[in-house]
């Protein structure tokens, strides 16, 4: 698919429900980059960053949305030409100049950025020569160069510039990592940092003088679980809703009492939950108190799960997010009789029951 950025980026934005969600870009050589680089893709297919320049760094980067999320970014590459069979057998001066990724790319003056280049000492001689790589990190600022830290590469990396060898950015739980490899990739550096920004630049440069072509790059990120099912919910904003309400399900529910298989099911607390009908016709469950297990993953309006209609009086079908925010939603569903809501899950062989509250909690 050329013609657009493969995303498979899915939202749900129901009522005043908001839902982080996982997005994926994959290109390849196969699927082309026309997309992501219009400037620097081959009619092979691949990005290749021939710069020319004998002085200046040639970066390329896209935005990719990063807000609440943890991510990874990975690119395939090699920085030196295929070779003409006659000349496989002779020996092969290295490139020098340096390439690698880029990230929180403001423009050419600002950014952060993970160089590599080659160690050439002692090239031309065959006991003594060091094939290593040297790692680099390094921040830019108004154009001011900073080395953050070095490190030494010995054998993750195919030293061949004709091989393909592997660079991946990650960011998890506010550590950011940088892996390299020529099949497994190996984690070099890990710092903390914080991703202020809901999106962030990243990419891959080469140096004046440098070549560099790019055969694969692989991006995914997930929301942080701490974030995942944040809603736009208030207090005042359910109040509000509730005041002027004449839906049976509307309204704040009390934990009464559940028949559970504890192997299968685990609740994780006596809740609070709140029951709110979206533009759509189905149905909010929002968390208000009583998690007691993984309680730090939840907060307060976060979505527990929806309602949707069936075609069965005051029956419905069920997706409800567990203590450890897992979705069960395989032939769950709800029904409401007499102002008792159960919910059923029968694979996991439980069920659990809310009384109503009422309209308010007062």
């Amino acid at each position: 698919m050329k013609s657009a950025l493969l995303i498979l980026f899915f939202f749900i934005l129901t009522g005043l429900s908001v839902s982080h969600a996982q997005e994926y870009v994959y290109r390849d050589y196969l699927t082309g980059f026309s997309d992501l680089s219009p400037r620097h893709c081959t009619p092979e297919g691949f990005i290749l960053l021939d710069n020319t320049d004998s002085s200046h760094r040639l970066i390329e980067s896209h935005a990719f949305p990063i807000a609440d999320s943890d991510f990874s970014y990975q690119i395939r590459f090699r920085d030196g030409k295929e070779r003409k069979l006659r000349d496989r057998l002779l020996r092969q001066n290295p490139p020098t100049e340096a390439f690698g990724i880029v990230w929180n790319h403001t423009d050419d003056k600002n950014y952060m950025a993970a160089s590599l280049s080659r160690n050439t000492t002692n090239l031309h001689e065959d006991i003594a020569a060091q094939q290593t790589f040297l790692l680099t990190i390094e921040q830019y600022s108004e154009g001011k160069k900073e080395i953050l830290r070095q490190y030494t590469i010995d054998n993750a990396l195919n030293y061949a510039p004709n091989e393909y060898n592997s660079l991946r950015i990650s960011y998890t739980d506010g550590m950011l990592s940088i892996a390299a490899g020529h099949r497994e990739l190996e984690t070099i550096f890990t710092s903390a940092q914080t991703l202020s920004s809901d999106s962030c630049r990243i990419g891959y440069f080469t140096d004046a003088g440098g070549w560099l072509q790019i055969k694969r790059i692989f991006f995914v990120s997930k929301p942080q679980e701490e974030q995942l099912f944040t809603s736009a919910y208030t207090r005042e904003t359910l109040d509000s809703i509730f005041a002027s309400s004449t839906d049976p399900l509307e309204g704040y529910w009390m934990y009464l009492d559940r028949n559970t298989d504890d192997n299968l099911f685990v609740l994780g607390g006596k809740y609070i939950i709140a029951i709110v009908k979206t533009d759509n016709g189905n149905y909010d469950i929002v968390y208000v108190s009583g998690a007691s297990k993984y309680d730090s993953l939840w907060k307060q309006f976060m979505l527990k799960g929806r309602l949707k209609r069936t075609p069965f009086f005051l029956q419905y079908d069920l997706e409800w997010n567990d203590a450890s925010k897992k979705t069960f939603s395989d032939e769950t569903y709800a029904t409401l009789s007499e102002q008792i809501l159960t919910l059923h899950f029968p694979l996991n062989k439980s069920l659990v029951r809310f009384y109503k509250k009422g309209r308010t909690l007062d």
